[in-house]
């Protein structure tokens, strides 16, 4: 049974030991897809510390509706006084351009806007589809952040100083930044690319 109307937004709970698994095994899924292996090291991290929400979107896998199959999923890991952050969209392959992310990111946007005033998401700017998604649902391209690669062998500046194992764990950085640009929206809305 593949009914994409029967799928639900569940909120995964890190206290579980099936959840947890399933919020490593989907953020890594993300971290493959977009090609930067440790993009959400911080998202697990504090998502194993119940500081972080991930969504999934969940469909029966069969017509009794006695198991679901993950389908897709969001997360959301910072968070302002004033803003949530929306910085992982990932959508399984085989159940793209099915209403999947959209579900996800209006699942999230709504719950970020139950106690905050905005919602912002990190999106990659050559994303046709997803960003056609977001603007669909009323986010708006406020920012962008710009990674370059050092090059590689010789050409390639020293590695910087190693950081004690404190100072990097107090750092408001992440890999999660390092990826995209930046949206922001008072409210969600309406298509599915994915």
């Amino acid at each position: 049974a593949d009914d994409d109307d029967e799928d639900r937004v569940r909120r995964l709970d890190a206290r579980s030991a099936d959840d947890a698994a399933t919020a490593t095994t989907l953020l890594a899924e993300f971290d493959r897809a977009i090609g930067v292996i440790g993009a959400t090291a911080t998202t697990r991290r504090l998502f194993d510390a119940g500081a972080a929400h991930v969504l999934v979107v969940e469909g029966p896998a069969d017509r009794a509706r006695t198991s679901w199959t993950v389908r897709g999923v969001v997360a959301s890991a910072r968070e302002t006084p004033a803003l949530g952050i929306v910085n992982a969209v990932y959508t399984r392959p085989a159940h793209r351009r099915r209403g999947v992310a959209r579900r996800a990111v209006a699942a999230m946007a709504d719950r970020i806007l139950e106690t905050k005033a905005r919602v912002a998401l990190y999106a990659d700017a050559d994303a046709d589809g997803p960003n056609r998604l977001y603007r669909s649902l009323g986010f708006v391209a406020v920012a962008s952040l710009h990674t370059f690669k050092p090059p590689a062998g010789d050409d390639a500046p020293p590695a910087p100083p190693a950081v004690p194992a404190a100072a990097a764990s107090s750092s408001s950085s992440s890999q999660d930044d390092d990826a995209a640009a930046a949206a922001a929206a008072p409210a969600p809305g309406g298509g599915d690319p994915s």
